[in-house]
């Protein structure tokens, strides 16, 4: 088994990122504290692909955790052959087939139509139609190793269970499953028509025609008979979605249903829910963080500590050309003669005008 390490592609985008815009501050003299500083005020695209990477490593340990329970393969971060360096999240390989999973960590509620899926005013045509294209690069590697007749599915992840997202159940959506990460784990350990020896064969075509710069956990023998979750097509715009998950079918069909799965299935599917309820109740290393960021009024009532900090930095007379509020960090330009100061302030750490970190410009 391969060290698995899901995200790296996205990570490694971010890093990158972060890495040019330094050397462009260090470029245009910026000094240490205000290096320090920039590392929290990051800009919106590489906040983005920052989410992107803790997306794919929180669903990767999550996909990890079943696929080492159960017995399904599991590939992360596979780069597609001639797309410079596009890549694929996540194939998870069992007995429902091969399924293409790209997590997406979006901020706010999502609206799933039959339409297409939303957050807020905007639209993911391209997400789904990527996903697609993976689909379809899936089928060219088994076609080519002989292994076409397997299934692939094409899911999209929501990995922080957005508002909106459907409970216990996968929306389809232009022929993609959208669901949250509890219903896309459960979908890959679903039971289905391929047995061990294909699901091997299909593993291995996959782990030697994309290589996995994630990582990669071959499959073993597949625990059988678990049921999949509801798959439902999306409700058209404007139409109306029962509040339940529940399918139609009644409930003495389900119960029995329930009853004749194996014991072994139902303890690979709670020894894997306990696996990624660890994740999530385990404590994030780090300094205490404040349970609300500091507000602009708050920072108004540092405003005496702070006009003394500045005076012991400086004795130029200075005033307060402009502030900007970011998710992460408060920012107080001062300008005086020949003197260009700036106060920036940690909103989810700082409890005090001490905490402050000024920086002086040149002249001052």
């Amino acid at each position: 088994m391969t060290d698995l390490a899901p995200g790296r592609g996205a990570r490694a985008q971010h890093h990158r990122r972060v890495a040019a815009r330094l050397r462009r501050l260090q470029a245009a003299g910026a000094s240490p504290e205000e290096l320090r500083a920039a590392l929290d005020d990051e800009p919106a695209s590489e906040r983005a692909w920052r989410r992107g990477a803790e997306g794919e490593e929180r669903l990767g340990a999550l996909l990890g955790d079943w696929a080492g329970t159960c017995g399904t393969g599991v590939l992360h971060d596979l780069v597609i052959p001639g797309r410079g360096g596009a890549n694929i999240d996540h194939v998870v390989v069992g007995p429902g087939g091969a399924f293409v999973i790209d997590a997406k960590a979006w901020a706010g509620a999502v609206d799933i139509r039959a339409t297409g899926v939303w957050t807020g005013r905007w639209g993911h045509r391209r997400a789904l139609e990527g996903i697609r294209e993976q689909v379809a690069v899936v089928h060219g590697a088994l076609r080519a190793a002989g292994a076409g007749d397997a299934p692939v599915t094409g899911v999209l992840c929501l990995v922080d269970d957005n508002p909106g997202t459907p409970r216990g159940e996968l929306l389809r959506v232009h022929g993609v499953l959208v669901g949250g990460r509890a219903a896309v784990a459960q979908l890959t350990v679903a039971d289905g028509p391929l047995t061990d020896e294909e699901i091997t064969q299909v593993f291995r075509a996959l782990d030697a025609s994309m290589p996995a710069r994630g990582g990669a956990r071959p499959p073993s023998a597949c625990l059988r008979g678990a049921s999949e979750p509801r798959v439902a097509d999306a409700p058209a715009r404007g139409a109306r979605r029962s509040g339940s998950p529940r399918s139609s079918t009644p409930r003495r069909r389900a119960r029995s249903r329930g009853r004749r799965r194996g014991l072994a299935v139902d303890l690979c599917l709670f020894v894997a829910g306990l696996g990624a309820l660890g994740a999530v109740l385990e404590p994030s290393p780090g300094p205490p963080r404040r349970s609300t960021p500091v507000s602009a009024a708050e920072v108004a009532t540092w405003v005496p500590d702070l006009d003394r900090r500045v005076r012991a930095t400086t004795s130029t007379p200075l005033r307060t050309m402009a502030t900007r509020t970011t998710e992460a960090r408060i920012h107080l330009r001062l300008r005086g003669p020949g003197c260009a100061l700036r106060i920036s302030i940690n909103r989810w750490t700082a409890r005090t005008a001490a905490d402050a970190v000024i920086v002086p410009g040149a002249g001052c």
